[in-house]
């Protein structure tokens, strides 16, 4: 793990991206948080092949600036492409340089937008400060405007006529482009300072991404840091006053013009103010439009400047869809003459013209609080008041760590409360302020919203009544809401059914929903059986209404409750039935979901030639859909865990791998359940005896699941210490251990099947010290006492019986301690099974030559292989299936 930045010494390796506190302290002032670094020796030299802090390989220099130089680097631990800034030397001398780029990552890491370019870490290695950020493949916006203006002397005529080539819409989409990206910062009250085109880069993708954070400002600092690029310098801040994100707009309004007219602005001689040309004759009327928007922007009074760049975006939206008047000039005198001839007429009517303009602006002032009152919506769902009655509730129940899942859910609830209020502003005023959407696709967001409002107040109501099991399982719980992008995502949500014709039976059938949103949520919180009860009724109900799509949707969360109630077959019968329903009745988005949980099921349950025949048809399911990628991680995960535990490695390696991928596209790469593929992959990798690979997977994972707070990193510092233990670590492997264990009873009951994990592990690591004596045998004992008593695996009981075994064989020559430890090892040899061959060679090596009156020896292997440790489940949740043994 990396070490504080303030124990940093000249071979040290930090990423103090793993802790805020950290970049807290390298902010300060306290000069022991970045003494390291004023002590350190001359930086070795970066060149191609270099390879920084153990991961990051050297490839080409993509440019230089005064501070530093950015590389294109191969991530060797995730295997993909990035951009490292490392500071000049002289740079990485200077206290307040370090304390600058810290500041930089933690700005830049509170914003994610696609227009936003993505920064993951800071970090020092031998000498060197450097930050890791998204890789851009397409140059600066610099680079293609420079060929544009002309500056570029040695421009080929292809790079000229690409420069030149562009259309009005092109150039308009990189504007929205730009504004999106700058108004994600301003809504999180940070301010740029320094928007230019030199810090606008062109993706791989082709969309285009603010980066540089240098600069950047929070709505309360008090920083003493000026600078900026001149040329772009509003004229508030080249007079030394204060930055804000009407200065950010200022610089915007420049961009925006030199990406219209391929021209820089000009100032003034006096400097006053640019000096901006009228549109050509004849223009199309958005390029007006935007004129107008543009001059407004560069106002050299800020106060007469949009006040960020959201408003900007609005107005640029607002310009897109201005039609140009269509009167001809027949039309034009024929009017003339006419209000010649009728004064009169035309005074009555002015009066119904000033009526009907105050109809319409009472309609817009009326129409406004609809999208400004998203806020009111989850009144009682979730607010203030509501999660303090949760918090009540979980501390009421006397669990262990209450209050700290509490805290947990808080910012889950919290954050998709916001997403959910943002959507819902936003599909609101994309019809009814901005027109850009149709009245029939906006009722297509609003009942997906609808939906989205009464999963969380079913899910809230039941925390408000919590029990044990809802607090250990409360954040898994909140991960099964439906996710709010899905509402944003017009081909998902036009694969929704239409309700039925008849009023009251659609009225009925939202009832049916709303109930079965309480049975999700009971699932989702562990508790089954109260979802079988409610859930029989509720299927009968749905039948009773003859609906199909609705019957097929209740069918599948019936069958979820079933599945973890140990009826089995009753699952996948209840799964077969809402397929074919989903599929009779075009239930298209029903038919996937049911197919990937099948598959996810027959995995749980062994099934593998059942699930590797279901696979294909899940696949087809996805692609009637137009292909789902929260789905298609789902279905690659389970696949994963079925080749996982048949033995193909390397097969399951490579879809843990597919699942990872989706999720980092589809949540960004810090996101928790990120952390959680990361976690498999190290398993996997684990697994196949890759243990230093594994160590380094799992490390990632466990970083950003800590800075989440997320309630699984107990599993995995446990499956940590399983992968030092095969590296030969054991003093490292038991602290692991120990910590997990700590953490477990902290979270769960002194017999959940997670503690055993853990105290198997302890006693493993004691083992592998050479320890010997109750010590040892105490958790031993304990961890199998609670894995005959509770619903366990084979092998997971198997590796416990196997370290048991070895525990009392060296404590004692006494014939009944060791007959028992040989019958603990025969026990175990049969949970191995077939399934686990290593394991079970491992056993009959063991137990080669050992009889009763043989002499007590220690057999621990340092390093194994083909070891199954805790994974992480379909439904996104770590489950603790087995340590080794």
């Amino acid at each position: 793990m990396a070490k504080d930045p303030e124990n940093l010494d000249a071979d040290s390796n930090a990423s103090v991206d793993e802790s805020d506190a950290a970049i807290s302290r390298i902010e300060s002032d306290d000069s022991t948080a970045v003494a390291g670094s004023l002590t350190l020796r001359a930086a070795v030299q970066v060149e191609p092949g270099t390879v920084i802090s153990d991961r990051y390989q050297i490839e080409n220099v993509l440019g230089e600036g005064g501070s530093g130089t950015v590389f294109r680097a191969w991530d060797r631990m995730l295997g993909e492409l990035v951009a490292v800034k490392i500071l000049h030397p002289q740079r990485a001398l200077e206290r307040s340089w370090i304390r600058r780029l810290a500041r930089e990552v933690r700005v830049a890491r509170a914003i994610r937008h696609p227009n936003v370019c993505r920064v993951f870490e800071l970090g020092q290695d031998r000498g060197r400060w450097f930050v890791t950020m998204e890789l851009a493949t397409g140059g600066s916006l610099r680079d293609l405007l420079r060929v544009a203006e002309g500056e570029v002397q040695t421009a080929t005529a292809t790079q000229l006529a690409m420069a030149r080539a562009r259309t009005v819409a092109d150039r308009i989409s990189d504007i929205r482009s730009l504004c999106a990206g700058l108004a994600a910062i301003h809504a999180v009250g940070i301010t740029h300072r320094d928007v230019t085109p030199q810090n606008v880069l062109r993706m791989a993708d082709g969309r285009l991404v603010l980066t540089d954070f240098g600069l950047a400002i929070e709505r309360d600092d008090q920083t003493t840091i000026h600078g900026g690029t001149p040329a772009y310098m509003p004229p508030e801040a080249a007079h030394g006053g204060r930055s804000d994100q009407r200065s950010d707009v200022f610089q915007l309004g420049m961009i925006m013009w030199e990406i219209l007219t391929d021209q820089r602005a000009r100032w003034a001689p006096d400097g006053s103010h640019l000096l901006l040309p009228e549109p050509p004759p004849r223009s199309p009327i958005v390029v007006q439009e935007l004129h107008t928007l543009i001059r407004t922007c560069v106002d050299a009074d800020p106060n007469h400047r949009p006040p960020s760049a959201l408003a900007v975006s609005g107005r640029l939206a607002a310009a897109e869809v201005a039609q140009p008047p269509a009167l001809s000039t027949r039309v034009v005198t024929r009017t003339r003459r006419f209000v010649r001839g009728h004064a009169r007429l035309l005074k009555l009517s002015a009066v119904a013209v000033v009526i009907a303009i105050v109809g319409l602006t009472v309609q817009r002032v009326s129409r406004q609080p609809l999208c400004r009152g998203a806020g009111q919506q989850l009144a009682g769902i979730w607010d203030d008041a509501r999660a303090e009655a949760v918090r009540r509730s979980f501390v009421s129940t006397g669990a262990k760590g209450a209050l700290g899942a509490f805290g947990r859910l808080r910012l889950t609830l919290d954050a998709y409360a916001g997403a959910w209020t943002a959507m819902y502003t936003d599909a609101c005023e994309a019809t009814n302020v901005r027109g850009e959407q149709s009245p029939e696709v906006l009722d297509l967001r609003m009942s997906c919203l609808k939906h989205a409002q009464v999963e969380l107040r079913a899910l809230t109501d039941l925390f408000s009544s919590a029990d044990d099991e809802t607090v250990s399982r409360a954040l898994g719980a909140a991960s099964e809401l439906t996710p709010i992008s899905t509402c944003g995502d017009i081909s998902v949500l036009k694969a929704v059914l239409r309700p039925p014709t008849d009023r009251q039976t659609a009225l009925h059938v939202e009832d049916v929903r709303s109930r079965l949103s309480e049975i999700k949520a009971l699932y989702g919180a562990g508790r089954y059986k109260e979802g079988v009860r409610r859930g029989g009724p509720l299927l009968e109900e749905a039948r009773s209404l003859g609906y199909e799509p609705l019957i097929a949707e209740v069918l599948q969360g019936y069958g979820m409750v079933l599945f973890f109630n140990h009826q089995e077959a009753d699952t996948i019968r209840a799964l077969d039935e809402a397929m074919v329903l989903a599929q009779g009745s075009r239930h298209d988005r029903q038919l996937a979901e049911s197919a990937v949980m099948r598959v996810a099921f027959l995995g749980h349950l062994g099934r593998d030639a059942d699930l590797q025949a279901s696979v294909p048809w899940a696949e087809a399911a996805l692609k009637r859909v137009g292909g789902d990628a929260r789905l298609q991680s789902w279905l690659y995960n389970a696949i994963a865990d079925d080749d996982r535990f048949m033995g193909r490695g390397e097969a399951a390696l490579q879809m843990y791998r597919r699942a990872l991928e989706i999720k980092q596209t589809l949540l960004g790469p810090e996101h928790w359940d990120v952390g959680l593929s990361l976690g498999n992959v190290a398993t996997q990798l684990h697994d196949l005896g890759r243990n230093d690979e594994a160590l380094r997977a799992n490390e990632r994972a466990l970083m950003i699941l800590e800075r989440e707070q997320h309630p699984d990193v107990a599993l995995h510092v446990c499956n940590r210490g399983e992968i030092r233990l095969s590296l030969g670590q054991a003093t490292e492997a038991l602290a692991d251990f120990e910590r997990a264990e700590r953490l477990f009873d902290e979270d769960f009951p002194a017999d959940h099947p997670y503690v055993s994990a853990a105290l198997t592990g302890v006693g493993q690591a004691m083992l592998a010290l050479g320890r010997t004596g109750d010590e040892v045998i105490a958790p031993l004992e304990r961890a199998l006492r609670i894995r005959v008593a509770t619903p366990t695996r084979a092998d997971d009981r198997a590796q416990t019986e196997f370290a048991l075994a070895q525990a009392l064989w060296i404590q004692s020559t006494a014939r009944d301690r060791r007959a028992r430890a040989l019958d603990l090892a025969a026990s175990a040899r049969d949970g191995f099974g077939t399934q686990r061959p290593h394991d079970r060679q491992r056993v009959d090596d063991w137990m080669a030559g050992r009889t009763l009156d043989a002499a007590p020896s220690v057999a621990y292997p340092r390093q194994r292989r083909g070891r199954r440790i805790i994974s992480s489940a379909i439904r996104q949740e770590s489950t603790a299936t087995a340590t080794s043994p």
